[in-house]
């Protein structure tokens, strides 16, 4: 992808809410995925997959982020590694359309939370029937109301079939030991690095033309090291 047609994504995607903008990001990922399944049908897991080759395509595998201890505040720096989300991910299982588990001796079957799942949801409930509600979205219509005994192990097997679905981040804090999980939001991470991006480039079109006044069309499409190297004869 070259930068006219990603800073056109990230026009497009500042103006969506997002899950709206997941999809958008996912749809330019098309690893894994069965011919006939749009993106916001697939399981989030799926979702997540693409979006991890996504980035890793445009910046690279590594990836660096922070978080702050919720015991003593100190501010922590997270490497990351594309590959470590993407090993546990088994594409085969996934992306299966129907599953099935048997709990006290009865039979459920589903198919995995997606992306229009969520947007489907009503967004004013709190997460205890945020989570009914998806049940009842995902199980086949024999199965619609599980029992209260039954929606644990669901749960458990569901995140067992797509690990991507909702990933954790194990951490340890250097300064005080305190070790706790975080989830990971992929498509919100990998926006806020498209939007870096983004007003980055920009700024770099601004300064080349006002120094050479070439057109945006033209400084785009210089390559990044020629670009940066006006940027530096420029800054000398």
């Amino acid at each position: 992808m070259n930068a006219a047609d990603l800073l056109a994504i990230w026009e497009r995607g500042r103006l969506l809410p997002p899950l709206r903008r997941a999809r958008l990001l996912c749809a330019l990922d098309s690893t894994d995925a069965p011919a006939d399944a749009p993106p916001d049908r697939l399981p989030i897991g799926a979702t997540n997959a693409r979006l991890l080759n996504l980035r890793r395509s445009l910046f690279g595998p590594d990836i660096a982020g922070i978080a702050d201890c919720p015991a003593c505040d100190t501010r922590l720096e997270i490497a990351m590694q594309v590959e470590d989300f993407l090993a546990a991910w088994n594409s085969e299982e996934t992306l299966r359309r129907a599953h099935s588990i048997e709990i006290e001796g009865h039979p459920l079957h589903f198919r995995l939370p997606t992306l229009e799942d969520l947007e489907a949801m009503d967004a004013n409930l709190d997460a205890q029937q945020a989570q009914e509600q998806l049940l009842l979205l995902c199980l086949s219509e024999p199965d619609r109301t599980p029992t209260p005994r039954a929606v644990e192990p669901l749960l458990a097997e569901m995140a067992r079939v797509d690990p991507l679905a909702d990933p954790q981040l194990a951490l340890s804090c250097h300064a005080c030991g305190h070790g706790f999980t975080l989830a990971f939001d992929i498509a919100a991470f990998l926006w806020l690095e498209i939007e870096a991006w983004g007003a980055r480039l920009l700024t770099d079109v601004h300064t080349i033309a006002r120094a050479y006044g070439w057109s945006e069309t033209d400084i785009l499409a210089l390559p990044p090291t020629r670009r940066q190297a006006y940027l530096d004869l420029i800054c000398a």
